[in-house]
């Protein structure tokens, strides 16, 4: 499961999270009693705007967009 742009309420159950923030600065779970299957490992700091994210296809079964719209795409 990835997690595209909710540092600041990260999905717990992600298993890998694309985010412009880095891991150090990322906010409190979405589910505060369900513990972070993600880590600094698997959490990649990267412009969700790129046209080619570094992800194969068919990485992940599922994808959680839930905070991306209000993270500004700068051309």
């Amino acid at each position: 499961m990835l997690d595209v742009g909710g540092a600041h309420r990260p999905l717990n159950t992600a298993t890998h999270t694309l985010d412009p923030l880095a891991y150090c600065e990322r906010g409190r779970g979405l589910v505060p009693d369900v513990p972070e299957r993600f880590s600094a490992a698997n959490w990649l700091q990267f412009d969700m705007c790129d046209r080619s994210w570094p992800y194969p296809d068919k990485h992940s079964d599922f994808s959680f967009c839930a905070g991306t719209l209000e993270d500004p795409c700068v051309p």
